[in-house]
């Protein structure tokens, strides 16, 4: 579970100079939340908030293996704890190209302290077989956002945050990453960012809407269209967006 309170990022001490503001939401275990908006809007900025890897300005985020609240890691206080129970796939991939794809995933085992062994069924599952040799730079955009999810999964994570991770894919190769986030979320908590109106009509149980950092709309889809009054997704965020 994440939950979000009274989140805001500033990055000088002028008010109005906010990336977010006052931001609360919440993202259960075994659903996928959506987190919607333009660019600019925030949404990395809460991301990696969520993963510790920069910290409110006010507010807090808690991250819960489940849904009990009480078991939950303040990003603040417990930024290591929080770490060991997310995966995180960014919208630019953070690796050095010049690493092989196997040798990349053997050094994060290392680095958590997982058995390389765990990692045949991660191989198989995301048909990385063929690209073991490979370096990474080499890799198409589809073989490395497969990667990306693999490396991401490596500690069996409870919490998995995606940024964008389906842009740039053509269709079948977001359509075959659409059916793995569904696989995995059966048993974790799932926050994605989207630019994609119909992945998001397709894969979320909750959306949130922000502009230029702030919560505008949250809810089921069928709860934001009764807000908005708009007929799809696409229409309500834009509608949100105009606003």
């Amino acid at each position: 579970m994440i939950q979000v309170n009274n989140f805001s990022k500033f990055y000088n001490t002028r008010e109005n100079a906010f990336s977010v503001k006052n931001v609360s939401f919440k993202a259960l275990s075994g659903q996928i939340t959506g987190l919607l908006g333009l660019n600019g809007a925030g949404k990395s900025t809460i991301l990696k908030a969520i993963m510790a890897r920069h910290y409110p300005s006010e507010g807090e985020i808690l991250v819960s293996s489940g849904n009990d609240l009480s078991c939950a890691y303040n990003t603040i206080e417990n930024p290591v704890e929080v770490k060991k129970i997310t995966g995180y796939v960014p919208e630019r991939p953070e690796f050095s190209g010049n690493f092989s794809v196997y040798e990349t995933l053997q050094m994060q085992c290392w680095a958590l302290g997982i058995k390389k062994e765990n990692l045949r069924n991660l191989i198989l599952d995301f048909e990385l077989d063929s690209l073991l040799t490979q370096k990474i730079k080499n890799l198409s955009k589809g073989e490395l956002q497969r990667f990306s999810l693999a490396f991401a999964l490596i500690n069996n994570p409870s919490v998995l945050v995606l940024d964008e991770v389906t842009s740039g894919l053509d269709v079948m190769q977001a359509r075959d990453i659409r059916k793995k986030i569904k696989e995995l979320s059966k048993n974790k908590t799932i926050l994605i960012s989207t630019h994609n109106m119909s992945e998001a009509e397709e894969l979320c149980s909750n959306i949130c809407i922000l502009q230029t950092g702030k919560l505008k709309c949250s809810g089921t889809i069928k709860e934001i269209l009764s807000k908005t009054g708009a007929e799809n997704l696409e229409q309500a965020f834009i509608k949100g967006n105009e606003a």
